[in-house]
This record gives structure tokens, C-alpha cells and sequence, in this order.
């Protein structure tokens, strides 16, 4: 008996509902394990940022873990730690005593806005550079691939100094630190960018150089279409690597800020995660964990189930 195939809704909502559920609840028992990973006791380290006191007094820290509810069993403490990261309460941090949720919202607005005008300048100029690569054989092509090889060959770590000691320090043309403004956003997302502008180009160029030699862009220049006409219908199936490549570098982009945030002493998330492991403040780093984990779950399940829908191939398989 032959089994009807699932239709293409069923196969992006069941990989959503399946695999980011999963996914937050695995991020959040490593969140959760992360005092006993560092081997740090909860409230010892609390009554220590609370009193500055080195060797707080063994009583207090019996009944402050009480209090704290670190007796019960970690089943019940697990499920209060899940339910209270859902509502975005992870306590107080160690070293302000302020919540730290409150903090880490405040750091992922500067990181979303970073990262948001990032993808926007990678999708653009990475599939402006890989359709010139696809498409002209001379010289412009030769240049747009070295641009994009460029990019690829200078990690954030060797282009942000870069960057700083050039543009920042001897020409001065724009910040090397800060945010508010536009123009101190220039550099962190110029070098936040150069990777995915190399990724997004190199599949561009690919996945039109597969696209070119097919049928129906042969009858589209046999009936007088121009470059113009020719390389849009070349992306128009090259669309799904693309929009492919362009979502996983969202994912990985707020883990990835960490070191430009650092670079560019930047006040967000990933300089909000540095500071909570030069503390030692553990709310924080379960917090920061936990927030850059599941908008990366998020978003990769949501360009999962994007991608399906978004193939033709899949649509007409479906019917």
C-alpha cells in the first residue's frame, strides 16, 4: 500500500513544532547545569557579591540555599528554571544585584539592531557580488570574486583591529568604539558583515553558474531576453541556496558578535556574555546563553521551514 506523501505545509509545521521545542528545552538544561559545570555553589556565590564577604558563614548559606529552593530535587529545580527563562526571569546578577533580564534585553536591542543592518548589507552586496561573478567573464568578475575572497580570508579578529588602526586611528574617518549613532555603527558592521558577504556571494555565483546552462534560460536568450532578464530568472531558482546560506548567517551572527562587540567596546549581548564570565556571574551567563541559543533555534527552524515552502521543486512534489 502506498503512502500518501506528506504535503508541504505538514513538512515545514511538523520540523517548527518538533525541533525548536526540543531544542529550547536541551539549551536550557545546559543552561541550567551551568553552576555545576563551573563548580560553582548558587548561593555562596550570591551571599559573596551580596557582602563581599570571601567565607560567608556556613549557616547563612544553608539557609540562604533554602530560601533559594537549591535543596529541592533537580527535577523541580529544573522545571522552575525552564518556566521562569520562558517568562524572562533569570534572578539577580551577582555583581549589580539588579535583574538580569533587564540588562540582557537592553544589551539584545544594540546586538538586534547590529545584526539586522548587517544581513540587510551582506544579502545585498553578497548577491550584488555573486551575480557579477556568474555573469561577466572579465575583468568585473575577477574583481567581484576577489572582493568576495577577500572577505572570506579576514576573520573579525584580524580585520576589526585592522579596521580600528586604519579607518579609526590614522585616518579618522569614522568611531572606533561607542553606539547611538550612525556612524559609529559603520565599522562593526562592516567587518560583522565581511563573512556572510563572501558566503552569500560564493553561493550566489554557484548556484547561477549550476542555473545558466539549463533549458529555460536558453529559450529566455532565444527569444531576445538581455544579461538583465537572463540573470534574474537565473536567481529566481537560485533563490533557495541563498535565502539557505542568508538565514544560517543570521543564526550565527549574534554568537559571532561576541568578539566585534568586544573589539568595538559595543554594549551588547556579546559583550554583555564577556563581562558575566570575567565576573563570574552565573545568571548572566545562563541568561546570555539561553537568549542567543534560542534565537538561533528560532530562526534556523523558521528558514527550515522557509526553505520548504519557499522550493518549487518541493511544492510541485507535494501536489
Amino acid at each position: 500500500m502506498i503512502r500518501p506523501r506528506p504535503s508541504v505545509e505538514r513538512i515545514g509545521f511538523r520540523r517548527l513544532i518538533v525541533t525548536l521545542p526540543l531544542g529550547v528545552v536541551a539549551l536550557s538544561l545546559l543552561a541550567f547545569n551551568l553552576p555545576l559545570l563551573a563548580g560553582i555553589d548558587p548561593a555562596t556565590a550570591t551571599l559573596r557579591a551580596r557582602y563581599s564577604d570571601p567565607n560567608p558563614d556556613p549557616a547563612i548559606v544553608a539557609s540562604l540555599r533554602g530560601e533559594l529552593g537549591l535543596d529541592d530535587h533537580a527535577l523541580v529545580r529544573f522545571g522552575r528554571f525552564l518556566l521562569r527563562a520562558l517568562q524572562g526571569d533569570f534572578g539577580l546578577s551577582y555583581t549589580s544585584r539588579l535583574p538580569v533580564g533587564s540588562a540582557a534585553w537592553r544589551a539584545l536591542s544594540v546586538s538586534a539592531q547590529m545584526v539586522v543592518v548587517t544581513v540587510a548589507l551582506a544579502s545585498l552586496v553578497g548577491v550584488a557580488l555573486g551575480m557579477v561573478a556568474a555573469m561577466q567573464r572579465g575583468p568585473l568578475g575577477r574583481i567581484a570574486s576577489a572582493i568576495s575572497a577577500a572577505g572570506a580570508s579576514l576573520p573579525p579578529h584580524v580585520m576589526g583591529p585592522l579596521c580600528v588602526l586604519i579607518f579609526g586611528i590614522w585616518l579618522r574617518f569614522v568611531p572606533t568604539g561607542g553606539w547611538g549613532s550612525v556612524r559609529q555603527m559603520i565599522l562593526p558592521v562592516v567587518v560583522l558583515a565581511a563573512g556572510p558577504i563572501a558566503s552569500i556571494a560564493e553561493v550566489t555565483r554557484t548556484e547561477m553558474l549550476n542555473a545558466l546552462p539549463q533549458s529555460f534560460i536558453r529559450t529566455a536568450r532565444s527569444k531576445g531576453l538581455g544579461p538583465s532578464g537572463v540573470a534574474r530568472h537565473a536567481f529566481a531558482v537560485s533563490r533557495l541556496g541563498v535565502l539557505s546560506i542568508a538565514a544560517t548567517n543570521l543564526a550565527g551572527l549574534l554568537s559571532g558578535a561576541v568578539l566585534v562587540e568586544t573589539i568595538f567596546s559595543l554594549p551588547g549581548l556579546g559583550n554583555f556574555i564577556v563581562t558575566a564570565v570575567r565576573n563570574g556571574d552565573v545568571p548572566a551567563l545562563q541568561c546570555g546563553l539561553f537568549v542567543v541559543g534560542s534565537i538561533s533555534l528560532v530562526v534556523g527552524s523558521l528558514a527550515d521551514a522557509a526553505a520548504v515552502f519557499a522550493d518549487p521543486r518541493l511544492r510541485h512534489t507535494a501536489r
